[in-house]
Parts: C-alpha cells; structure tokens; sequence
C-alpha cells in the first residue's frame, strides 16, 4: 500500500526552515556595520511590531491580520502543496487510470498506516494553524482554515488514490485525516486539551537494515506513534511542587513482522514537553515546537505483548 507521509521529514524540515524566517528575531551576521545593523534591526523591529505574542500555544494576544504575513503563510503553504502533488504525482498516480474505487486495507499493517496518516494530518494541521496565528488571524478562524487546508490536501490524496488500479480509496485514512486535522481547532474549543501532544520516534527495523525499503518512512516496522501527556498539567492542584513541568508521560504503539505472524507493541515511556523547556525568541521557540513532534529519548517499559524494560529508548 501506498505510504502518503513518504515526505514528512522533508515537510517538517522545511515548516522548520520557514517558520523560524518568518517568525524568528533575525540575529545578523557580525560582518554587518553597526549603522547598517542599526538599520535593520529597526525595519525587522516594525515589522514584527505586528507580532503575535506567543507565550505557548494556549497564550495567544489576537492582533488585526497582517496581510503581508497572511500572504507569506498562504504562498508557502501554497509552495509546500504543489511540491507534494509533483512527488506524489511523479511516485504513484502517472501512468494508467482506473474507476473510483474503495481500497480495503483496514488491517493490512495493524492499523499503523492509520496512525500516521493522524499523525501526520496533526502535525500539518498544527503547523499551519501556528502559522495564521502569526499573520493574525483570531485563534478558531486560524484553526479552521490550518486543519482545513491540511484536510482538504489528504482528501484530495486519497481521491487521487481511487483512480489508480493498484490503490483505492481508503475510508480508514479518510477518517485518521479527519480525526488528526481536527486536533488543533479541538484544542482551542477545549485548553485542557494542551496537555496532551500526539509524537512519533524510529528505530530501524531489520528489515530495514536489510535492505527491503527505501526509506524509514514506507518501514512500519521502524515507526512508533505516541499518546503524550504533561503529568503536571493532568495532576493540576494534585501535582507535587518538585514535579518538573516538562515532564509527560506517553503511551506507544508499533508493529513488528508484518510479512509473518503481524505482531501489535504497546509501550509506556517518560517524555519530554519541549515547549515547557527554557529558552524563548522566534528560533529557539519554533525549534522547541517542532521538536515536540517527536517523542524524546526516556526510560520505556514495553508492556504488551511482553514485558521487557529499556533503560534508554526512543
């Protein structure tokens, strides 16, 4: 079955890439004279007068749209989409057309296709959503027009999957999309849902070191999907004061021998918040964020089918 996310470390570098152009205080090299930095710093210092003042995801200050920020966001969103449909073109849907017709996949990799593609309509989701706040938009218009524009790009994969004769169109993604798209606008209607992140981690499997797929992204076998959960957050006036606020705990899913016996894991592992960590400006904060899409290296417990501990685990 045809793997949709197969791009998501290229996106997620290059969401990284812009966001911290767009949104960061630029640091100028030391080569620039002091007058001429001067200069900048009091152009780059209007421009970002228009700034959202971003404390974390739940403390937005909402300020009148920017339209040249509105305009940067919807170009490269724009840019980011046709660069998708060319690789997904160039990949799988040249060639030979077919009828609309359904894919029936539902168990084909123990639903861990169906955990990306919610991870991986969250993350874009979540992304975008960040990215109107910053041009303006007030809280619920941003995240509905973010995780609308991340749903309608998986929609419009999977109809493109319908045509072709080895693919299909798959409910079972449709609704993964569906769900992951909607977590961000969910969050804004309910704060409380700030404590809980969605992340993914990797370990190559061996069959990949084997040699059986491209890239890590089309190995299931390799991939683990994450339920996060600030502990502090969840505990509220229960929590003790040494509890570290960036402190989570996760629950995690991966598959194993999917050509043979198809075997389900469920783990149980610290983690890290890396929003709460310290260190702010328009850089450091987009990195925290982007890095909170994966799950951090901790002490993890794999509790089904067997019981085994890792002192260190992805």
């Amino acid at each position: 079955m045809k793997t949709n996310h197969t791009y998501f470390f290229k996106t997620i570098l290059f969401l990284l890439l812009i966001e911290s152009a767009l949104m960061g205080q630029h640091q100028l090299p030391k080569l620039v004279t002091p007058e001429l930095q001067d200069s900048i710093t009091s152009m780059l210092q209007n421009l970002n007068s228009q700034n959202l003042e971003m404390k974390n995801d739940s403390e937005i200050v909402e300020q009148e749209l920017s339209p040249l920020r509105f305009g940067l966001v919807v170009g490269a969103s724009a840019g980011i989409i046709t660069v998708a449909h060319l690789q997904n073109y160039n990949s799988w849907w040249k060639g030979e057309r077919s009828p609309f017709h359904l894919d029936n996949d539902e168990n084909a990799n123990l639903y861990a296709d169906k955990f990306g593609h919610f991870l991986f309509s969250y993350v874009a989701s979540d992304i975008m959503t960040q990215s109107f706040y910053w041009s303006g938009m007030k809280q619920q218009n941003a995240a509905l027009l973010g995780g609308g524009i991340a749903l309608a790009f998986q929609l419009y994969v999977e109809i493109e999957d319908a045509f072709h004769p080895n693919l299909g169109f798959s409910i079972g993604d449709g609704v993964a999309d569906i769900a992951g798209a909607a977590i961000p606008f969910l969050r804004v209607q309910y704060p409380s849902l700030h404590s809980v992140t969605f992340k993914w981690s990797v370990i190559p499997s061996p069959r990949f070191r084997n040699g059986e797929f491209r890239s890590l992204i089309d190995d299931y076998e390799s991939q683990y999907y994450w339920l996060s959960v600030n502990i502090k957050n969840a505990l509220g006036k229960h929590a003790p004061d040494f509890l570290p606020s960036f402190l989570n705990i996760a629950l995690g899913y991966g598959v194993k021998n999917l050509s043979s016996s198809k075997e389900s894991e469920l783990y149980l592992s610290l983690d890290i918040d890396f929003t709460k960590l310290p260190g702010e400006g328009g850089f450091i904060s987009t990195l925290k964020r982007v890095l909170n899409y994966f799950h951090a290296p901790m002490p993890t417990l794999k509790i089904s089918p067997s019981v085994v501990a890792y002192g260190i685990r992805f």
